[in-house]
């Protein structure tokens, strides 16, 4: 079987909090986050809305895949920080943190196994993080 629209992939190590400095999340991990924002910051980058909360997330993706364990991997390598100061970071800047798996397009009868190992779901639970899949068909 062909499958001609095949779904995208991509997976956010996301920071949420109520009041947080987003670069201070940069510095302690020494990773570059796909975008941070704060309370006013436009939303699109013509201008359109604003942003009303703080964060800050790494992703990877979209991929075009009907197996995301070649993407598991790669995030994992692009995340590669210790858990303890994750969870240090957490706790300092009271901030919740949340593995997202966003799936789109394709169609309901496209989605990719979205199937995560343990050592996926051990790993994220030893960032002290929960996991969320988004599917938008």
């Amino acid at each position: 079987m062909v499958v001609e629209n095949l779904p995208r992939v991509s997976l956010y190590l996301r920071f949420y909090g109520d009041i947080f400095d987003p670069d201070e999340i940069t510095r302690r991990l020494g990773l570059e986050p796909t975008s941070r924002f704060r309370p006013g910051d436009p939303i699109t980058e013509d201008g359109r809305g604003r942003r009303r909360g703080y964060g800050w997330f790494l992703k990877i993706g979209p991929q075009e895949t009907l197996d995301i364990d070649d993407l598991l991997h790669e995030f994992r390598e692009q995340v590669a920080v210790s858990p303890q100061v994750v969870r240090r970071l957490c706790r300092d800047l009271n901030l919740d943190l949340v593995v997202v798996c966003g799936v789109g397009g394709g169609g309901a009868d496209t989605l990719p196994a979205t199937f995560f190992p343990t050592e996926f779901l051990d790993w994220t639970v030893e960032l002290g993080a929960s996991l969320n899949v988004d599917v938008i068909t």
